[in-house]
């Protein structure tokens, strides 16, 4: 079995007053080694006020497929 570690995350924020409280809850979940780019964007789905798109190596495992 093979795991994934998050390395490089781009996170877009729709209100920027909201990045204090999600700044904190993203660093908890992906962690201290996921490099983290911030950008206050419109989001094209209305009901999101956060996207994350991230980018993750493979840990040692056996190849997929």
């Amino acid at each position: 079995q093979c795991s994934y570690q998050l390395q490089l995350a781009k996170v877009y924020l729709r209100n920027a007053h909201d990045y204090p409280l999600a700044a904190s809850i993203v660093k908890a979940l992906l962690g201290p080694n996921c490099q983290t780019g911030w950008l206050q964007a419109d989001i094209c789905r209305t009901e999101l006020l956060i996207e994350i798109e991230g980018i993750g190596v493979r840990d040692e495992g056996p190849a997929l497929g």
